[in-house]
């Protein structure tokens, strides 16, 4: 059985993992992959976490209708994998990076506003995380 792990809790700080079975998981709400992809949520995937590493995801399309998700390996490559801009696709790529951009500062806004800590303890919980390892 395969099993899906959704990640959930009050705050930031508190999470609880729920396992879904595929039955389970497909009664939860689904993004689609053409939203995924010109919402910039590729982009910034890619960019952010895969890229650095030689990884990188690739939503595969047969007439404008997604048929597969794959992740190339370039790991064994010294330069890894860059962005390339190009002057056909740098408006693409600003228009997907300001979408992602402006929903994940809304969010973030949005969650400090409604969990119960402060900007500070935020900036401490961030640089535990991220700065301090």
């Amino acid at each position: 059985m395969s099993k899906y792990h959704h990640v959930k809790g009050e705050d930031m700080f508190v999470q609880e993992i729920q396992e879904y079975n595929s039955e389970e998981a497909q009664k939860l709400p689904m993004l689609d992959w053409n939203e995924f992809v010109e919402g910039g949520y590729l982009l910034e995937i890619n960019r952010r976490v895969l890229h650095p590493v030689g990884l990188s995801m690739v939503v595969i399309f047969d007439n404008n209708n997604p048929i597969g998700v794959s992740i190339t390996d370039q790991r064994k490559d010294n330069e890894g994998i860059l962005l390339k801009l190009t002057e056909e696709n740098i408006s693409s790529i600003c228009e997907k990076h300001k979408r992602y951009t402006d929903e994940l500062l809304a969010k973030e806004l949005d969650r400090l506003n409604n969990v119960s800590v402060t900007y500070e303890e935020y900036v401490q919980y961030v640089q535990a995380l991220y700065v301090d390892r």
